[in-house]
């Protein structure tokens, strides 16, 4: 029994290890894919410098649209809130309605036969 269990355990450490090998070796392959701005880091090897362009020119230009537009956006609302509003309206719409078509149904004796050719529901 205690042999099963030290087998038991063996199996599940050598599970879990090579889970760990498999989340180290896709944590990095995700940092060689990632764009880097290696222009100060010296080295024996080269260093990576073909999104420094995008780091430090492109993306403070867009944390800027973004977040100088979303106070105004939740502020004023704006077409978004409008369209969120006739969705919600039309989906309690559609709910009212078909438990008033269930209702007709189960009213008039039918049952979960999908053939309602035999049912008036108006």
């Amino acid at each position: 029994n205690s042999n099963s269990n030290n087998n038991n355990n063996n199996n599940n450490y050598n599970y879990n290890n090579n889970q760990n090998v498999e989340l180290t070796e896709l944590c990095q392959e995700m940092y060689e894919q990632s764009g880097k701005c290696e222009k100060s880091v010296s080295g024996p090897y080269y260093p990576q410098t073909f999104a420094c362009d995008y780091i430090n020119d492109i993306l403070p230009g867009i944390e800027k649209v973004y977040s100088s537009n979303s106070a105004a956006r939740m502020t004023r609302g704006g077409p978004g809130l409008f369209f969120a509003w006739i969705f919600g309206l039309a989906a309690i719409g559609l709910l009212g309605y078909a438990f008033v078509l269930h209702k007709k149904v189960t009213d008039a004796g039918g049952s979960a036969n999908p053939n309602l050719g035999d049912y008036n529901l108006s």
